[in-house]
């Protein structure tokens, strides 16, 4: 490959950081900025630090832990916003020298984008069409060059700098990209095809029209997650490296971030994206000034459906909740949609059989849940008040009376009882010391002799705090979930809190008397009436 020389740097760009983090910029090679590098690397991040430091060079960058794609390219316009205390800490490191060129980038992509005229966009452009003319033949060849040199050159003649026409034509002739990737050895091919559309990704900050930009973004995101079949793993990294081209503030991130999961559930990769999600509070509040309600509630609807599908129905069961949660306040004709209905539906039916949830009173305040009441589901809602406030036996009268609305939904009968008995404990040990446990086996329907593992069960998953004492068959009891928290619940706080306000007055009245007799006492026992003048350590303490 021979020297590269002594350069120095600029701009800076990954194109291949993971989701979630900035993109960067180019590298200026040359003074005048018509000569550029850039560099994408799968762990761009880890190295990013001390590259901006200037303690890595292209050296260090090409070798094979690194796993970057070195470009170069010369530019007939120079790279804006070019920064010249990066240029400063860069200078003195980057370089490659003679004889260790060869060795040291053994294992990177070296892509020479030549002298003059044959800047990146003519490269790329040449790229594709050679692959035309494999794939396609030499008349769409013929059309693609023709149609190039047409928008190019326009491009270069126009007095504004706008680079969106080339990139629409790149676009139109990329469909049948992934086509392309032979089965006997792809890797090379994949290089180069991720190659191009990190190109295509760059021409986007060049955009002047923002509407443009809009159109052209969901156009590219269209194109890249039409086919789960063909390439998912590399239509999914281009989706992410597209998402990493916009800033924070931009509203572009979220729709590019909606296609990405979208596209990772139907190509059966969710996990890849998993990691993301427990970002997209913050992302939120950065989008929040460019979304809808309606996308809002979207969004969160299908994190549930896609979770549901990978087995996390915890997870699904929480984003549903935060779904339902953004139609508190909604008109009635947006509650009662069929498609929020179904939701609704399905929100009480995680909340009936997923151990886990045992707090009802939340579900019950939601306007959604509330909506469904007066439906041909309104029983649903009555099975949750039962989970609310209910007992066994209120449970196996509804059983009786609704047993086709168990079948309906697919509710497990057994299950729901496990619960129930789990929550009538609860409200047993509300506000007790002690609980007997022949006590609580008529309460939970269960004989005595079976009555400990339902103990044990309570203590275990949190519905109450304490220990069983075996010797005198009875449950010593320190607190107990509270099923729900109203009045009721108030008055009890508040006679506990009276309770323990009293008891504290007391102690401290007591202590103040103790220390009066005491001060009392010594003042007595001193010779001159004086107070005795041995350590006193509980006045330096008082």
């Amino acid at each position: 490959m021979g020297s590269i020389g002594s350069v120095e740097i600029g701009r800076f760009a990954f194109t291949n950081a993971p989701l979630g983090h900035d993109l960067g910029e180019f590298i200026n090679l040359s003074t005048d900025g018509t000569e550029a590098w850039s560099v994408a690397a799968a762990s761009a991040v880890a190295w990013r630090n001390e590259w901006e430091d200037g303690k890595i060079t292209l050296e260090q960058l090409a070798r094979p832990g690194f796993g970057c794609t070195l470009r170069r390219s010369n530019l007939k316009r120079p790279c804006p916003r070019t920064s010249e205390a990066s240029a400063a800490n860069f200078k003195r490191n980057a370089t490659l020298g003679d004889a260790a060129a060869p060795a040291a980038l053994s294992m990177a992509t070296y892509i020479n984008y030549g002298e003059g005229e044959d800047d990146a966009i003519v490269q790329g452009a040449e790229w594709l069409m050679r692959l035309l003319q494999v794939q396609q033949g030499a008349d769409a060849e013929k059309a693609f060059t023709e149609k190039f040199k047409k928008e190019f050159q326009a491009v270069q003649d126009a007095p504004r700098y706008d680079i969106a026409p080339v990139f629409d034509l790149f676009v139109d002739y990329s469909k049948n990209l992934f086509t392309a990737i032979p089965e006997n050895k792809p890797e090379e091919r994949l290089k180069e095809i991720e190659s191009f559309f990190a190109l295509i990704l760059s021409m986007l900050s060049y955009f002047e029209d923002s509407e443009h930009l809009d159109k052209s973004t969901t156009r590219l995101c269209e194109l890249l997650s039409t086919d789960t079949e063909q390439q998912p793993e590399l239509r999914l990294r281009l989706l992410m490296m597209l998402y990493n081209t916009f800033s924070p503030p931009l509203q572009q991130r979220y729709r590019i971030f909606k296609y990405a999961l979208d596209y990772a559930a139907a190509a059966d990769m969710f996990d890849q994206v998993l990691p993301y999600l427990e970002y997209l509070d913050s992302w939120m509040a950065d989008w929040e000034s460019y979304l809808k309600i309606d996308e809002k509630r979207a969004l969160y609807a299908d994190i549930s459906r896609h979770m549901r599908g990978y087995g996390k129905k915890s997870e699904a069961f929480q984003y549903l909740k935060q779904y339902h949660g953004l139609f508190q306040g909604a008109a009635s004709e947006a509650l009662t949609k069929p498609e929020v209905v179904e939701q609704t539906i399905q929100l009480i039916k995680d909340a009936v059989m997923l151990p886990a949830v045992i707090q009802f009173d939340d579900i019950l305040m939601l306007d959604s849940v509330k909506a469904l009441r007066s439906t041909s589901q309104g029983n649903l809602v009555g099975l949750c008040e039962i989970f609310l406030s209910g007992s066994v036996d209120d449970l196996k009268d509804f059983h009786k009376k609704n047993e086709k609305l168990f079948d309906e939904h697919s509710l497990n009968f057994q299950d729901a009882m496990s619960k129930i008995r789990l929550l009538t404990l609860a409200t047993m040990a509300r506000g007790q010391s002690e609980l007997p446990l022949d006590d609580i086996a008529k309460r939970i329907q269960e004989s005595p002799t079976a009555v400990e593992p339902w103990v044990v069960r309570a203590i275990s998953e949190g519905v109450i705090d304490g220990r069983i004492d075996q010797l005198n068959r009875k449950v010593l009891v320190k607190s107990a979930f509270l099923r729900k928290f109203e009045k009721e619940e108030w008055n009890f706080l508040d006679s506990k809190l009276s309770h323990w306000i009293e008891n504290l007055e007391q102690v401290i009245k007591f202590l103040g008397e103790q220390k009066n007799k005491t001060e009392a006492g010594r003042t007595a026992e001193s010779p001159s009436g004086m107070p005795d003048k041995h350590f006193d350590f509980q006045a330096l303490t008082a």
